[in-house]
């Protein structure tokens, strides 16, 4: 009963350090101006989301980045009206990364799956957001099809860096995170 106490207060604790990190990684950030809708920016939360997916595996990590991502959404009146769809976005990012990172031994410790994973999952979110990006300038805002292309050349350029961020930001602390044995035993025990 103890130790099975102990696995749901680490799980907790450590879902709940990856919703802070996605928030504050996504509170770090360049704004990019492109006219039309919500501005574009340039931010470390993707890479959060991604680590989640790494470390808690697809349901917990996509958890974990959703919520994170909607408390970011839900304290910035550009972005509030579209929480729900960026918690099912990134939650999608972090279990698609998630759900490819597991391994046998554990989650995060195969790199090729880490890599794999990590790309896979930011290109999920990619299509994702670019096709609603689309959608509603042409639907909701009655942009000509040309204009919306243009618009989201500027999206897609800097989602593309974002994505090659995170993936790299994720890479990283996955390294870090198995070169340390203490650090890797209590992700090993929560999994």
């Amino acid at each position: 009963m103890t130790s099975e106490k102990n696995y749901t207060t680490k799980k907790i604790a450590i879902v709940a350090l990856m919703i802070g990190l996605v928030y504050v990684g996504s509170l770090i950030s360049f704004y990019i101006p492109v006219g039309i809708g919500t501005p574009t920016r340039l931010h470390l939360g993707n890479g959060f989301c991604l680590l989640a997916g790494m470390i808690l595996g697809p349901i917990w990590g996509g958890f974990a980045a959703g919520v994170g991502s909607v408390f970011l959404d839900l304290t910035n009146p550009a972005y509030i009206a579209g929480a729900p769809i960026t918690f099912i976005f990134k939650f999608l990012m972090g279990a698609v990364c998630g759900a490819i990172a597991m391994d046998k031994s554990g989650h995060g410790l195969n790199k090729r799956k880490n890599l794999i994973g990590g790309i896979l999952g930011q290109l999920t979110y990619i299509v994702l957001y670019i096709g609603k990006t689309f959608l509603s300038l042409n639907l909701l805002f009655g942009v000509p099809k040309e204009g919306a292309w243009a618009t989201l050349a500027t999206k897609l350029g800097s989602s593309v860096i974002n994505a090659v961020f995170a993936v790299l930001i994720s890479m990283a602390l996955m390294l870090v995170i198995n070169s340390r044995p203490e650090v890797r035993r209590q992700v090993d025990q929560i999994n």
